[in-house]
């Protein structure tokens, strides 16, 4: 089996944290583990730390959701998911902001213990 991730940093509208964060956990969380491959998801908000570089904050987006993928293919479980979201079977969220938005997918390569 391979494992591996897909890291997504995304941001809220202006104002609407409340309503992304009830949409992401209680719809789109549960349609992307709906996916065959993808076991959990954890879920960040960025911090600002005062011993960090001034404005490196910026380079993220407010939320980071990890989505852990175990799966024999795991390119082929990400590319199942991109069909499900281009098919229409994954609920856009009307509070998620268009930018910053990164997604990158990741395959283990090592675990120290």
């Amino acid at each position: 089996m391979g494992h591996g991730i897909l890291a997504v940093q995304t941001q809220a509208l202006a104002g609407a944290d409340e309503a992304y964060n009830v949409w992401y956990d209680g719809v789109h969380v549960p349609e992307i583990l709906a996916t065959p491959g993808f076991q959990a998801c954890r879920r960040y908000r960025v911090l600002h730390s005062p011993n960090a570089p001034a404005g490196h904050e910026l380079e993220w987006a407010r939320y980071l959701a990890i989505y852990e993928i175990d799966h024999i293919d795991i390119v082929g479980a990400h590319t199942a998911l991109l069909r499900r979201s281009r098919d229409g079977e994954l609920t856009a969220g009307p509070s998620v902001a268009a930018l910053p938005y990164r997604s990158q997918l990741f395959e283990q390569i090592a675990v120290s213990p």
